[in-house]
């Protein structure tokens, strides 16, 4: 299942997602060289451990 048909599922049950990047790279990945690559895994284990994912505090 797409990420976009995924969403749209879970706000039909009203569950609010957001689509949260597992990686970030510099550059598209073909033909450009090798692209810089920052993984995120353990920046998302943290959010999911502490239940925050960076709401903005008013």
């Amino acid at each position: 299942m797409s990420i976009t048909a995924a969403i749209s599922t879970f706000a039909a049950f009203g569950i609010q997602t957001a689509a949260v990047p597992t990686e970030i790279l510099s550059t598209q990945s073909e033909g450009f060289g090798q692209p810089a690559v920052l993984n995120l895994d353990d920046w998302m284990t943290k959010l999911s451990s502490t239940g925050s994912f960076g709401r903005l505090e008013h």
